[in-house]
């Protein structure tokens, strides 16, 4: 398993509201859970599936693992929507995941929630680091060029968690 990729409960509680499918990083999250000494019936039959993923099955699965597990869900796909950005830009700022992926993921959200204001400085940093992986200038993100992107990113990042760390 590759850590850096390794979801969290609190991302896979805000996913499972936002509506996203199942995919193997679940199903690792689960093995995790039971390696950790998290144990309930429905947690070792997430932890034991196998691809391809039915989501008919699965999304009933996590949820009543979940339950199982006593996680508080976020109350609606706004509140879980800032419950990922959390965790992602904390991983952004302890370095456990890339800002490109990241910001990749934080502008998927940000799409599938019709431009999320909460998420579209993500979405605009996310354009801007990925026009300057092939170009030398960008037009999303004022005076944020090769030379200090990454700075550029991690600040926001820190600003905005401020911003929006108990929301």
């Amino acid at each position: 398993m590759d850590e850096r990729n390794m979801l969290t409960t609190p991302e896979i509680a805000a996913l499972r509201i936002l509506g996203y499918s199942v995919d193997s990083r679940w199903i690792e999250w689960a093995q995790t859970m039971l390696a950790e000494g998290h144990d309930t019936p429905t947690l070792r039959i997430l932890a034991g599936e196998l691809p391809p993923f039915d989501s008919w099955e699965m999304r009933p699965m996590v949820a009543q693992t979940l339950a199982e597990l006593g996680v508080t869900l976020p109350s609606n796909a706004e509140a879980a929507a800032l419950q990922l950005a959390r965790v992602r830009v904390q991983k952004i700022i302890d370095g456990t995941m890339t800002q490109a992926e990241a910001l990749s993921s934080l502008a998927d959200v940000c799409l599938s929630r019709d431009y999320d204001r909460n998420l579209y400085d993500f979405y605009e940093l996310h354009h801007a680091l990925d026009s300057l992986n092939y170009q030398d200038y960008q037009y999303y993100w004022p005076d944020a060029d090769r030379s200090n992107i990454s700075e550029v990113i991690h600040n926001y990042c820190l600003n905005w968690l401020q911003r929006y760390e108990h929301d």
